[in-house]
């Protein structure tokens, strides 16, 4: 898109509803995992975002040459934002290329990691038994 673009979709959202207050965004986890996210909102508060991310387009350029990030700012300290929200977005960080998946090799257990905890249940079990039959055997010991 063009940057004369950009700016006459954010002048024409400047003008448009910005002003209400019934606007209202909030950034959550699904059930407070942090890999699945989602965003609560009405129409206003969508517009809200949407200019913020306009406006870091047009920055984008000149941040991405500088190596530096394009700030959001959007925080709790805003009306139109649920002060509940699990997380925040404050930056934007400019990336020349596409994000590449670095695949982390599967690392294969060896005897140590399999028998490990192993051993230790059963010492565990062992130590158990051994109290319990001691404690018996104090008991014969003084009650008879």
């Amino acid at each position: 898109m063009h940057p004369q673009t950009i700016q006459q979709l954010i002048d024409e959202i400047e003008k448009s509803e910005l002003q209400s207050r019934n606007a209202y965004l909030g950034f959550f986890n699904k059930d407070m995992k942090d890999d699945i996210g989602y965003i609560k909102a009405n129409k206003i508060g969508l517009e809200r975002l949407v200019l913020r991310l306009l406006r870091a387009i047009l920055e984008f350029d000149k941040h991405l040459s500088e190596e530096k990030p394009i700030p959001v700012n959007i925080n709790l300290h805003e009306n139109w934002i649920d002060i509940e929200s699990h997380f925040l977005i404050n930056e934007i960080e400019p990336v020349h290329d596409r994000y590449t998946r670095v695949e982390h090799p599967v690392v294969e257990q060896n005897w140590y990691d399999k028998y490990v905890p192993l051993g230790c249940v059963i010492a565990v079990c062992i130590v158990l038994v051994a109290a319990i039959i001691g404690f018996i055997s104090i008991g014969k010991w003084l009650f008879n």
